[in-house]
């Protein structure tokens, strides 16, 4: 009984000892991949007046938001890539410029200090998402998303 336990936990070692190589693929650094997306977060969140910059009769919570919302003009554009450097934006528009009608431009963020690839804004938010659910459908911009930019 002890040899067949044995036996049985040694074969179970052995075959559980898979070298490294069969496990794990052999990744070579790739230079060329470019293809980086900004943390939304910051771009979707909307402007905040600060208290004392209110009149004293501005009305309740729900009010100021609405008020809030009504002061700013927002646009909607489809962003397609964002990118650590100039240069690999204009790459990736150089490529990618004739899979689509749609003129490709890039714009700074400063707050995630990336270059990103998108296409001139809309006035609602439906006709960017149409735009970006057209855009999908090509292989370079099967993840774009649409985002809310200030006028």
């Amino acid at each position: 009984m002890k040899t067949k336990i044995s036996l049985i936990g040694l074969s179970l070692i052995l075959f559980s000892c898979v070298s490294t190589e069969y496990v794990t693929e052999d990744k070579k650094a790739d230079d060329t991949e470019i293809y980086v997306f900004d943390d939304v977060s910051n771009i979707d969140t909307t402007k905040i007046i600060k208290k004392e910059n209110l009149p004293e009769n501005f009305g309740t919570k729900e009010k100021a938001k609405e008020e809030v919302k009504a002061e700013i003009n927002y646009k909607y554009t489809v962003q397609v890539g964002a990118f650590t450097t100039k240069e690999r934006a204009e790459i990736f528009i150089n490529q990618n410029q004739n899979k689509t009608s749609f003129p490709l431009q890039i714009f700074y963020n400063q707050s995630t200090k990336l270059y990103s690839v998108q296409i001139p804004p809309y006035s609602t938010k439906e006709e960017a998402d149409k735009i970006r659910d057209v855009l999908k459908n090509f292989p370079p911009f099967q993840e774009a998303f649409t985002i809310q930019i200030e006028n």
